[in-house]
C-alpha cells in the first residue's frame, strides 16, 4: 500500500491564507434604494403641496361663501326698504285720494276718510279743521273728486317717512258751476315705528 507523501517544501494549498472577498451588491439593488428614495422624497413633498394648496382652496371657499352672504343680507336690505317705501306710498296715496273727496250734501264720508289712518294727536287737528269747512263747503255747494296722479318718498329719517303725493281734484262750486282742475300736493308723514300712523299732513285745503 503506497503511503501520502507529504507536501514538498513551500508547498501553499490553493486559497489557504487568503482572506476571501466580501460579496458585491448587485448594481440593480442599489438602483432600486435610489429610485425608492426619491419617490420617497417626492411623495413628501407633493403631499405637504397639496396640503397647502387644499388649504388655499378651502381659505378661498369661505371667503367667496361669505361674499355671497354678505351679497344676499345687502339684496335683501335693498328689498325691505322698497317694500317699506312702497307702503308709505300707497298709504299716503290713499289718505290723499279720501281727502280730496267730498260732497258738500254729504260730508260724513269725507270726515271718516279726513282722520282714518292718522294718529290720535293729529286726529284732534284734523277733527276740528273738519268743523271748519263745513261752514264753508256747505254754503259754497263744494262737491271735489281727488285722483292720484303719482306719490312719491320726499324723505325718511328712520321710521319716519315723508311722502308727496300729487293729486289732480276735479270740482264744482257756485263760484265754478263749469268745474275746474288743479293739482294738489300733499304731503304725508308717515311712522312705520307707530303702526304705519299718519302723524301729519300738509295740502289739505280744497281751496288749493
Amino acid at each position: 500500500m503506497n503511503q501520502p507523501q507529504p507536501p514538498p517544501p513551500g508547498f501553499v494549498p490553493a486559497g489557504y491564507g487568503n482572506p476571501t472577498p466580501p460579496p458585491r451588491r448587485s448594481t440593480a439593488l442599489v438602483v432600486g434604494l435610489v429610485v425608492a428614495s426619491v419617490l420617497a422624497v417626492a411623495l413628501v413633498v407633493s403631499t405637504v403641496t397639496f396640503a397647502v394648496l387644499w388649504s388655499g382652496a378651502e381659505g378661498r371657499a369661505d371667503t367667496a361663501a361669505e361674499k355671497q352672504r354678505v351679497a344676499a343680507t345687502e339684496l335683501d336690505a335693498l328689498k325691505q326698504t322698497a317694500a317699506d317705501e312702497a307702503r308709505a306710498q300707497k298709504i299716503a296715496a290713499d289718505y290723499a285720494a279720501g281727502a280730496s273727496t267730498f260732497d258738500y250734501r254729504d260730508l260724513g264720508p269725507w270726515r271718516t276718510a279726513l282722520t282714518k289712518g292718522v294718529s290720535p294727536e293729529l286726529k284732534t287737528k284734523l277733527e276740528a279743521t273738519a268743523g271748519t269747512m263745513n261752514q264753508l263747503l256747505q254754503p259754497l255747494q263744494w262737491v271735489s273728486k281727488g285722483t292720484v296722479q303719482d306719490s312719491i318718498v320726499n324723505a325718511r329719517s328712520g321710521s319716519v317717512y315723508k311722502v308727496n303725493t300729487y293729486v289732480k281734484v276735479s270740482s264744482t262750486n257756485v263760484q265754478a258751476t263749469a268745474g275746474r282742475e288743479v293739482i294738489t300736493t300733499y304731503t304725508v308723514t308717515v311712522d312705520s315705528a307707530k303702526d304705519w300712523q299718519i302723524t301729519d299732513v300738509g295740502g289739505i285745503n280744497p281751496g288749493n
